[in-house]
């Protein structure tokens, strides 16, 4: 059964059972909920699993980051002679700081590549889960994009900025 009332429903549970026990005695009153908890309980696991891919997602940035920052460490450390030859040619440190950024920028690029035909390819399977949106969505495929891009570019940062204060001298000496 279902009532409507204008008020707080929390507060006619008590009438309402007064008026049904009225009718008939035998008539158990139980499981007594409004319509926003019956709701809430109807959303509950469309919520669970757009939380889940919520967190997947939160750390497969954090580890896009984390992964990249390493790369971009590693590749830096390596050509460190290489940058201070540069740098000692007459390469200035914005030129440097925009070569290692561009490489960064290329590789980012080819995984948001790969990255997009796989998510156009999952999109269909996963269209089940995603309540309220299509399987190709463009909005969301561009933010995602956006903000691994940007994302991606400033964990390279760090990196390229160390590259861009490599000492020519000190460079060519430790090797």
């Amino acid at each position: 059964t279902v009532v409507r009332t204008a008020t707080d429903p929390a507060s006619m549970e008590s009438s309402v059972r007064n008026v049904v026990s009225s009718m008939n005695k035998d008539l158990p009153v139980y499981g007594v909920r409004t319509m926003d908890d019956l709701m809430s309980m109807g959303l509950a696991q469309p919520r669970f699993h757009m939380a889940l891919l919520g967190s997947f997602a939160g750390i497969a940035l954090l580890l896009t980051v984390i992964g990249l920052y390493g790369v971009m460490t590693y590749s830096v450390t390596r050509r460190t002679r290489e940058i201070g030859i540069r740098m000692a040619l007459g390469a200035g440190r914005a030129s440097v700081l925009k070569m290692v950024l561009c490489e960064t920028g290329i590789m980012v690029a080819i995984g948001l590549i790969i990255g997009v035909a796989g998510a156009l390819t999952a999109g269909i399977v996963l269209r089940s889960i995603l309540y309220g949106t299509i399987a190709h969505n463009p909005v969301v495929l561009i933010t995602v994009c956006l903000a691994l891009a940007i994302t991606g570019l400033i964990a390279a940062y760090l990196p390229a900025r160390r590259a861009a204060s490599v000492d020519p001298m000190q460079a060519l000496r430790n090797e």
